[in-house]
C-alpha cells in the first residue's frame, strides 16, 4: 500500500496538481502567490499499514508578512509554514482539513490498499481539492 500511495501521488495526483496551477511535489503542493502562503500538505495516519494506508488533505493559508512576524518571534516555527502543523502563532492564520470543506462536513480520510486500483481515489482527491479546497484558499487570499 505504501508503493500504491507514493505511485498514486507521483503518477496521477501530482500532475493533476500542477495542470490546476499548483507548484511543489511529495506531498505537500503551494499555490504560487507571492503576498501569501497558501499550502496543501497531505498527511498519512499513523495506523497506516503496508497493506493499508489512510491518508487526508491539510490546508492552510497565512500571509507571507504575518509569518515572518511570527517566525521573528518564535523562530522554532520555521522560515515557512507546514500544512501538516498548526502553529496558530501567525495573524489571520488559517488551518482546515479537507473534511471540513466537504459536503458532509466531517473529517476525511481517503484508504489506499495494495490490492485495490487507486484511480478512483486520485479522481476523488483531484475533485475535492479543486472543488472545495482551492476556493476556500482562494476566498482567504485576499
Amino acid at each position: 500500500a505504501q508503493e500504491a500511495f507514493a505511485l498514486m501521488m507521483r503518477e496521477q495526483i501530482a500532475p493533476a496538481l500542477r495542470a490546476l496551477g499548483l507548484k511543489g511535489s511529495g506531498q505537500s503542493y503551494a499555490i504560487p502567490h507571492e503576498s501569501y502562503w497558501a499550502l496543501i500538505g497531505f498527511q498519512k495516519s499513523v495506523s497506516s499499514t503496508a497493506a493499508t494506508v489512510k491518508f487526508t488533505l491539510n490546508l492552510t493559508v497565512v500571509s507571507r508578512e504575518a509569518w515572518s512576524r511570527a517566525f521573528e518571534a518564535h523562530p522554532w516555527i520555521g522560515a515557512k509554514p507546514s500544512p501538516n502543523v498548526q502553529a496558530r502563532t501567525a495573524d489571520g492564520e488559517w488551518h482546515a482539513r479537507i473534511g471540513q470543506l466537504l459536503p458532509s462536513r466531517s473529517d476525511h480520510w481517503w484508504p489506499i490498499e495494495h490490492d485495490r486500483p487507486t484511480e478512483p481515489v486520485a479522481r476523488e482527491v483531484i475533485e475535492a481539492i479543486r472543488d472545495h479546497g482551492l476556493p476556500a484558499m482562494y476566498q482567504r487570499m485576499t
